[in-house]
């Protein structure tokens, strides 16, 4: 007689959990069983019309931002929303289009980009407009603010400096990029000190002074001699001497931003590389073929290298403890950092293009269909 499934129900002292079916002798990754289970505490509809439809296709690249106890970010018909956790509309603004990059919020304001190539500022305690600025094109990756300004990366290739208070175009720079060739999960700009570091679609890398634009900086590590050999996932400044990258054709390096040279001072070659994050001497790459593979970003020797089965949008370290890492597929995974052996996987049923947000001791992921779902860490 075929065993029945085993039924498990997880406690929860804020929200009401949802029931898991495991099934107990399925050894397939995607439902295997783990010592530990995924601790839900949250399951959020910031677009409940969205999610009642249930479109083939949907993308929500954008994700959510926290403004005090709101929650904000794409609702249903063009309209970004101010929700509690508990569900409950806080405020609303009408907008053309949806986002197309995490909100971001610093103080008592939220700066938002749209797919029209609107950026707009607002009130994040009653979502009232302070201004908006026109792009020449959307904003394709997360945006970056240092010293009152704005850091946006648009899908033509130009980086753009807006004074965070007025709106105002600070200065534009045109790295010349192929403009044909949008990368997902492409680096977002990073600043450091009075320094902006940008890596192109073309697999360059550029050094900017953050106030005027002026050009410090301008490396090839990566000359393109075909498509998708952009800069990914994160570029990380571990040290003064050491700037690590990754491009889409699977080059993980390190060079040394104080000098024009591109030689670089290690390299790894792997696949195609979809995502990677660094913290302390250890960067987490993610590759297209359903893998993680964690280097020592002192010297690119491999540390350990997992399969997971999917391929990862995002990899979120908490501490020195625990990788948790999003799939396009909708599966998320909580990891061990030290050799990357599994704690527990879940499914979301929707795929994930924004980035897991981690505050108050949860992590939130946001899935393609705008619904938010958080975990204890």
């Amino acid at each position: 007689m075929r065993p029945l499934a085993a039924i498990l129900i997880v406690a929860c002292p804020v929200f009401a959990c949802p029931v898991f079916a495991v099934a107990p002798h399925d050894r397939r990754p995607h439902v295997q069983r783990f010592v530990h289970h995924p601790h839900r505490v949250l399951m959020l509809k910031m677009a409940a019309a969205l999610d009642r439809t249930k479109p083939i296709a949907a993308l929500n690249s954008a994700g959510i931002a926290f403004a005090a106890d709101k929650i904000i970010g794409d609702g249903d018909h063009n309209q970004i929303v101010a929700r509690t956790h508990a569900g409950q509309r806080h405020w609303s603004f009408p907008t053309t289009q949806p986002l197309t990059v995490p909100p971001v919020v610093i103080g008592g304001s939220i700066y938002l980009a749209q797919q029209s190539g609107q950026l707009l500022k607002l009130d994040h305690a009653n979502g009232k407009p302070r201004w908006q600025a026109q792009l020449n094109s959307y904003v394709s990756r997360p945006l970056a603010i240092a010293s009152a300004i704005i850091v946006a990366a648009t899908a033509s290739q130009h980086l753009y400096a807006i004074d965070a208070a007025s709106g105002k175009t600070l200065w534009l720079y045109d790295s010349e990029s192929n403009t044909d060739v949008i990368v997902r999960g492409a680096a977002p700009p990073l600043i450091a000190g009075k320094t902006v570091y940008y890596g192109t679609a073309s697999g360059n890398i550029v050094a900017l002074d953050l106030h005027s634009g002026k050009q410090l900086r301008y490396w090839s590590p990566a000359p393109a001699t075909g498509r998708f050999h952009g800069i990914v996932g994160q570029l990380a400044l571990p040290t003064p001497s050491r700037l690590v990258f990754t491009t889409a054709a699977g080059l993980s390096a390190a060079l040394d931003p104080r000098h024009d040279s591109s030689q670089l001072q290690w390299q790894q070659q792997l696949s195609a590389i979809t995502t990677s994050v660094c913290r302390g001497n250890r960067c987490y790459i993610g590759l297209t073929k359903g893998e993680i593979v964690a280097l020592d970003n002192r010297d690119g020797g491999v540390r350990w290298h997992k399969v997971l089965g999917w391929s990862p949008t995002f990899i979120v370290p908490h501490r020195a403890m625990h990788l948790y890492v999003s799939g396009s597929d909708g599966f998320i995974t909580k990891l061990r950092i030290r050799h990357g052996s599994r704690v527990w996987q879940e499914n979301l049923g929707s795929s994930i293009f924004a980035p897991p947000i981690l505050r108050h001791g949860m992590i939130f992921f946001s899935t393609s269909m705008r619904n938010v779902y958080a975990y204890r860490l």
